[in-house]
């Protein structure tokens, strides 16, 4: 069966530290042969941080929809506490911030976070 929309969403990726090619692809559900074609690059090109690639993605995919968001720290907050409350795992938050993830958080620190908001609004 076809889908009748077939039309296509530009989502703009960041790079950040210790992203891999196969990681970006896997979290967008394409192949890193196709993600690496849109970029103008090779399948083992090596990636760095700050760079923006680009990924297409059927408008109709039920991936969700990722929003970049920045979380203040509260007092008696943890990231696990911070990953389970907004759906994201402990260890995507500290390669989101270049964390050590075994330090305390600080109150009034910020976090940048990448929801699914999708997910987040399924979950209340």
């Amino acid at each position: 069966m076809q889908n009748s929309n077939t039309s296509q969403q530009k989502i703009s990726h960041i790079v950040k530290s210790g992203d891999t090619l196969w990681d970006i692809a896997r979290k967008y559900k394409i192949s890193t042969k196709q993600l690496a074609k849109w970029n103008g690059m090779a399948p083992g090109d090596m990636l760095h941080p700050g760079k923006t690639l680009v990924v297409w993605q059927e408008s109709g995919v039920t991936s969700g929809v990722t929003k970049k968001l920045t979380y203040t720290v509260r007092n008696g907050d943890s990231l696990s506490l911070i990953a389970s409350k907004f759906n994201v795992k402990v260890s995507d938050i500290g390669k989101w911030n270049s964390l050590n993830t075994k330090r305390y958080l600080q109150p009034g620190q910020k976090l940048k976070l990448y929801v699914d908001v999708t997910r987040l609004n399924a979950s209340s």
